[in-house]
């Protein structure tokens, strides 16, 4: 319901909300109330009752909107939280209360059919926007000033920002519902998505949370979902994604193949083409050890360390070379002989002291299939979320995962989405596993022994899950387009960048440097 009132006052405004987050509501408090919910929407409702018992929801606004013909946000958020008492407690509503500012001032509101209209003409209008990804025209009247979205909204130079604005994410990939529990269920109940699972012979419910606030569904391990619910969340263009136990990607459910032609087209030439696929090839790796370098650099600096120094420069060294090199297998051998360096020294990031008194085992370089001990667990868990996001990404902008230009194509192999991971490895996964052990948030009882290796176990997976989420919505500017925006929308922003390059003859993809 946070998300009603700014599209309310202006669909671009709320799709800049939906985009960022929730968040905390820029102009708008309802307060602590009754958690409800109805149609797809949902949140708490404050609410009094007047003299003959009948529900008023009250609503608290720090600043008055610019008056003009068109129905004031603050009504129409009263009715929808009228529509939410209703659907509650089966009561008519007949009025709310709107207190303003600080000057205490109440107005009583009188919901009456033309304000319910307008509220289920609105309804219809956020679903469209969300489902639809578009962004809307500004309003560009006199709300427009008080706004606080006029600098990134710039209605009134909204044309003119056109083309940057063409290789942002078109809707918002932040919200995503993990179920990792064994023998957890995932089903349909109305538009709302429950979750249970099943114990001491009783099925309880986990979760329940309406459909439209999920973009992605990651399922992992052993659990269920319905028919139904795959069908909701179909309709609704919510991928959903299977890992493995392990955190291995084992693939991806999505409602049908993006209709730009053109653009996969462009990019299976760009694929046979090898003056165009090389360097492609060399920009992924480009950034991949541009990031790594840093990051060591940042480690370097932070411990006073001339090991991880010296480990930068060295890679700094390599991409020297890097625009010299004519074959996709020298660039993939230079690739290789630097992440070799650079997983050479990582045991030198981890900081001691975080594992004291426990004896965590000694990081002895990167491994896999199995890992062997947890810093490399959690490494290839994180890598597994990360190429999950990026296959989406992809997916979003047009491109066919699996056909890249580093990676060779290989059957069932995303190869498009494993190019684009490699410039976000160190400072996403690599930078979050550091975060992880050197704060003392994971430690040994998250870890367990099978099938020859060491793996997270189900405490485990909810702790790096949890950070994820939360490393995902970080904001930071993003080096090309110069915008502030979550991690979660820099993989799209790139895949944007990369589709642009392969339909614009002589642009070249710029990769994304932390």
């Amino acid at each position: 319901m946070a998300w009603v009132y700014e599209f309310a006052y202006c669909l671009r405004r709320g799709y800049y909300a939906w985009v960022e987050g929730p968040g905390e509501p820029v102009a708008l408090s309802s307060g602590e109330g009754t958690w409800m919910a109805a149609d797809g929407w949902c949140g708490p409702v404050q609410f009094i009752r007047d003299g003959h018992g009948s529900p008023v929801p009250v609503i608290r606004l720090a600043h008055v909107a610019e008056s003009d013909t068109a129905e004031r946000p603050e009504h129409l958020m009263l009715a929808a939280l009228a529509r939410l008492i209703e659907a509650e407690t089966g009561q008519s509503v007949a009025r709310g209360i709107v207190q303003y500012g600080p000057t205490g001032r109440q107005e009583v509101v009188t919901l009456d059919e033309r304000l319910r209209a307008a509220w289920q003409r609105l309804d219809a209008e956020i679903r469209a926007v969300i489902h639809e990804g578009r962004l809307p025209a500004p309003r560009a009247d006199q709300r427009c000033p008080a706004c606080p979205r006029l600098e990134v909204c710039n209605p009134s130079g909204a044309a003119e920002t056109a083309a940057q604005l063409n290789v942002l994410p078109p809707v918002r990939q932040a919200r995503t519902l993990y179920v990792d529990e064994i023998g957890a269920v995932v089903r349909r109940d109305g538009r709302q998505l429950v979750v249970t699972v099943s114990r001491n012979g009783t099925r309880r419910e986990l979760l329940r949370l309406p459909a439209l606030l999920v973009d992605q569904v990651v399922l992992v391990g052993p659990v269920q979902i319905t028919s139904q619910a795959l069908r909701l969340l179909l309709r609704q263009n919510v991928d959903i994604v299977y890992l493995s136990t392990e955190g291995r990607f084992e693939g991806r459910l999505a409602t049908e193949f993006h209709p730009h032609v053109a653009l996969r087209l462009a990019q299976y030439e760009a694929a046979r083409d090898p003056q165009r696929a090389l360097p492609l090839a060399r920009q992924f790796v480009r950034g991949k050890l541009q990031n790594m370098a840093r990051l060591l650099r940042h480690y370097a600096q932070d411990y006073r360390n001339s090991t991880l120094e010296a480990t930068a420069a060295a890679i700094e060294s390599d991409l020297q070379h890097l625009s010299e090199l004519k074959s996709p297998d020298a660039v993939r051998g230079l690739e290789g002989a630097a992440t070799r360096r650079y997983f050479s020294v990582f045991n030198e990031m981890l900081r001691p002291e975080a594992h004291e008194p426990i004896d965590w085992p000694v990081f002895p370089g990167r491994n896999r299939r199995p890992p062997t001990d947890p810093v490399n667990a959690t490494l290839g868990y994180l890598y597994a979320l990360l190429l999950g996001n990026l296959v989406t990404a992809c997916a979003v902008a047009g491109l066919d995962p699996y056909v890249g230009y580093l990676h060779t194509p290989a059957y069932g192999r995303p190869s498009l989405a494993l190019d684009l991971m490699e410039e976000f490895r160190a400072p996403i996964a690599d930078r979050l596993t550091l975060h992880l052990f050197n704060r003392g948030k994971l430690r040994p009882r998250h870890f367990e022994e099978r099938s020859g290796g060491v793996y997270l176990n189900e405490e485990g997976r909810a702790v790096v899950l949890a950070a994820w989420q939360e490393w995902r919505q970080q904001v930071s500017r993003h080096p090309v387009l110069g915008l502030e925006m979550s991690q979660m929308r820099h993989f799209e922003a790139q895949a944007r960048l990369l589709a642009r390059t392969l339909q614009e003859p002589g642009a070249e993809y710029t990769p994304f440097v932390a």
